[in-house]
Parts: structure tokens; C-alpha cells; sequence
């Protein structure tokens, strides 16, 4: 036997048609766009890992608190794809009672919302579980100390400590004063404290805002 039967022929590789000069994409697989897979499994325990006899029970009843505890899991979504997937009609999956009998195809089409193949909102997984996630609320109140944006309740509610102010300092009437007294009167001091309480006071006016703060003589606010 020939020692040439026993080793493969070389071909020249084909060359691909295109452009001109013969230049061209190599051969190979056309562009393919990939999918996000979704995994079957979770990738950490979910609340039906620990005590599945709740969600799969031998009598087929319906618990409020396993029901429930699917609302809060994160592989909601992912079980209800699993559940539309393998045709389940037993047990609770995503948050729903699947039992054979007419309430089968409701349950599965809350189902193909939850799983995101349908349109709008799921109905309620009826009134024991709601009354089940309704008192988990309440059982989780905020702390009494919980802070806003870095402020207790407690700094949300505070009292302005308003000093009045004597009626003096912001009447009308106090602008007629003379030129002679203006001078002859020195102005008190205003304390850091009152000097607040005047510019609440005599925003309204710009005239009787300079005088409180002693900018302005009555003569020039004529």
C-alpha cells in the first residue's frame, strides 16, 4: 500500500467570491444574534427549597403563606416560565394554585403575565394571601428613628423660634421723623437674633428694611 493513500490531500483553500481581485470574507458561519439564556435553576435557594411539602403538598390544598412567600422571591418570574414550560398542573408555582379543574387555564394565564407573555396586570392570588402580604407590611413598620435624606423626624419638625419685635422698628408712622433728632438719636445696636426677626418682618419693604439695619436715613427714604 502507498504510503501517499494514507495522508490527506492538500487542496487549496476556496477562495471567496466578492469583491474584485478575488478579495472577499473568509468562509466561516454567517452572523448569528444570541439570546440571553434563562436558567432553569436558580442560582441560590429559593423560599420552596427548604419546605417544599408546602408548595407541592400530598392533599393538594392551597397555603396562604407558601402563595405569599412567591410574591417576595426573585425567581418568581423564572418559575413561572418553568411551570408554562413543563405543563405543571399541580402545586403552587410563582404565586399561584395549579389543580386540574376549570380554574387551570386562569391560574396558567396569571402565569404567562408573571412570565412576561401577556399583557397586563395578574389578578390576586385571592384573599388569604392578600391578607397574608398585607400583614407582613404591617409587621415591618419603619424604625421610629428612620433617617430622610440624612434627617430624622424628629429635625423635620421644628419650631421657629419667632421673637417679636417692637412695633417701632417697622411702622410707617416712624418715617416722618426730622433730620435734627435722626442725628442727635444713636441707633441701638441690633442683635444677630432681632436682625433675623426684622428681615421676616420687613421683607415687605425694601425702605423699612434699611431702616431697621440702619442703611438708610428717613430723610433719604423720603
Amino acid at each position: 500500500m502507498s504510503i501517499s493513500r494514507l495522508t490527506p490531500e492538500l487542496q487549496a483553500p476556496p477562495r471567496a467570491s466578492g469583491h474584485a481581485g478575488g478579495r472577499g470574507r473568509p468562509p466561516g458561519r454567517p452572523h448569528q444574534a444570541v439570546l440571553p439564556k434563562l436558567h432553569d435553576e436558580p442560582e441560590r435557594p429559593t423560599p420552596c427549597y427548604y419546605d417544599p411539602e408546602l408548595w407541592h403538598p400530598d392533599e393538594q390544598k392551597p397555603n396562604p403563606e407558601a402563595m405569599a412567600a412567591c410574591w417576595g422571591c426573585f425567581f418568581q418570574r423564572q418559575c413561572a416560565i418553568k411551570a408554562l414550560k413543563t405543563n405543571a398542573e399541580f402545586g403552587i408555582w410563582a404565586g399561584y394554585r395549579l389543580a386540574p379543574g376549570p380554574g387551570l387555564e386562569v391560574s396558567r394565564a396569571q402565569l404567562a403575565i408573571i412570565a412576561g407573555r401577556e399583557m397586563g396586570p395578574p389578578l390576586s392570588p385571592g384573599p388569604e394571601t392578600s391578607a397574608v402580604l398585607a400583614g407582613e407590611r404591617v409587621e415591618d413598620p419603619a424604625p421610629e428613628g428612620a433617617t430622610l435624606a440624612g434627617i430624622t423626624r424628629d429635625e423635620i419638625n421644628i419650631k421657629p423660634d419667632i421673637t417679636p419685635t417692637p412695633e417701632s422698628v417697622c411702622d410707617d408712622d416712624d418715617l416722618d421723623v426730622e433730620d435734627d433728632d435722626f442725628r442727635d438719636d444713636h441707633s441701638a445696636v441690633i442683635s444677630l437674633t432681632n436682625r433675623h426677626t426684622l428681615v421676616r418682618q420687613c421683607s415687605n419693604s425694601p425702605v423699612q428694611l434699611a431702616l431697621a439695619f440702619g442703611h438708610l436715613s428717613p430723610a433719604h427714604a423720603g
